[in-house]
């Protein structure tokens, strides 16, 4: 493949009537009532064809906030004698397979287990590794790649596989939250079919032109954007029906401000006008440090950079960004290659494309997003970055100097001192709230 293209194509705007064309219950203000969350989902399926119908049911798994035992029970007994079967897979992308334990906690079923909790559904994960269990929908030729990314890839196509349990179900019913996200934009929708249920092609070629507009751009935009753009175009090869509630989750991951249900685009339109407002914090100036005290619903800095992404945006230049976990021990189980390159930003991949084109895509996007703006001088090998990120985890100094990242002690950290710090934000739960500056406000 030639060098990538850094020209930045335009976003478009969520098309007129699409977020309309869904149902909608609550919205950027109040909490929703579980008898309201029930009435609303039992009354949309209701008018769905699902008699003798095997339906697929998505979710995220344990890296996203969301109040599933509101929802899930609703759907169990709106499928209830009416599907022939109901599998619920967890999408999870590349992740880490969930433990039947974390799986009764997302699913509310601790108490009896899954099975007992919800009679007649199997709870499976996500096989991305497992070749046959994923069945293949054919290709997007590179002619319609570059359309669909406004020219910043010209020369790839882009094979679309997919989990067979979604190419083959003849209901998919996507149940996920909306969130401000690093790659496309805002999460949700027929993001949960790719990458979420999908494999390294498409997760490589989204998040790779998502790290060519950057994390820094790109994040909490409302609109369609060349990511959304080749999710949308993958999904339109999934010819079974799909379905989709998607929820706007109040800080904390415990209510929901707002339900929708539709198609996936419709619905995730819906979702994502809202989530613009709920979750997007705007501050009047720069920090000049900032801690992201990142939950320990992310166990690795693959997830846990999330307290990264979403607040580098308010840094100050040459300011600093720590990524405060503690719990965390390890950059990525299940992506190693991470070690190889070390975390760079863009220009440093793309300013030396004949070294790095053959390593994971995925990995690389990756190592840009945690690093945010820079610039690399490929003639003297200097390579600058807008703020310094570090970690403060259990992830030892040799391993940050190896990974090209600043090492903090968190237990040298005295996060009450930081607090009383004017020129310090110290965010809490990190990880799903985007901070932003307010004077970017009318162009998000």
């Amino acid at each position: 493949m030639s060098e990538p293209s850094v020209t930045i194509p335009p976003i478009q705007p969520i098309p007129e009537g699409l977020a309309e064309r869904a149902a909608l219950l609550g919205g950027p203000e109040g909490t929703l009532s579980p008898e309201g969350i029930r009435g609303f989902v039992l009354e949309q399926l209701a008018g769905q064809d699902l008699d003798g119908k095997s339906v697929c049911l998505i979710i995220p798994d344990g890296t996203r906030s969301v109040p599933l035992p509101l929802v899930l029970p609703a759907i169990h007994e709106a499928l209830a004698g009416r599907a022939a079967s109901v599998t619920v897979l967890i999408a999870l992308g590349t992740h880490a397979a969930m433990s039947a334990e974390a799986i009764d906690v997302l699913l509310g079923s601790t108490e009896r287990g899954a099975a007992a909790t919800y009679p007649g559904w199997e709870v499976v994960n996500h096989a991305w590794h497992d070749e046959e269990q994923i069945a293949d929908l054919g290709e997007i030729p590179a002619e319609r790649i570059a359309e669909l990314t406004g020219g910043l890839l010209t020369d790839v196509p882009m094979r679309v596989q997919i989990n067979r349990l979604v190419a083959e179900s003849d209901v998919n019913l996507i149940v996920g939250p909306v969130f401000p996200h690093e790659v496309v934009g805002f999460s949700g929708g027929n993001k949960y079919f790719f990458p979420g249920c999908s494999v390294h092609d498409v997760i490589d070629i989204s998040h790779w032109v998502g790290a060519l507009i950057t994390a820094s751009r790109i994040i909490g935009t409302l609109g369609i954007t060349p990511v959304r753009q080749l999710i949308d175009a993958a999904s339109e090869l999934i010819t079974t029906t799909k379905l989709a509630f998607t929820m706007d989750v109040k800080e904390g991951g415990a209510d929901l401000g707002a339900i929708a249900f539709g198609d996936p685009q419709a619905a995730w339109a819906a979702c994502a006008k809202i989530s613009a407002q709920t979750h997007i914090t705007y501050v009047e100036k720069p920090y000049r440090r900032i801690v992201a005290i990142v939950p320990e619903m992310y166990d690795d800095m693959w997830t846990g950079a999330k307290g990264f992404y979403k607040s580098e945006p308010v840094c100050a230049d040459g300011g600093d960004v720590i990524i405060y976990a503690p719990h965390i021990t390890e950059v990525a189980a299940m992506h190693p290659g991470i070690r190889e390159i070390g975390y760079h930003n863009i220009e440093y991949f793309t300013k030396q494309w004949d070294r790095f084109a053959g390593h994971p895509w995925g990995e690389l996007a990756h190592s840009t997003h945690v690093t945010g703006l820079g610039t690399y001088d490929p003639e003297t090998g200097e390579e600058k970055q807008r703020v310094n990120r570090y970690f403060a985890t259990s992830i030892s100094a040799e391993e940050c100097a190896a990974h090209n990242v600043l090492y903090q002690d968190p237990a040298a950290l005295d996060l009450d001192a930081l607090r009383a710090d004017p020129e310090t934000l110290v965010i809490d739960h990190a990880g799903e709230v985007l901070f932003r500056l307010a004077s970017e406000k009318e162009g998000v």
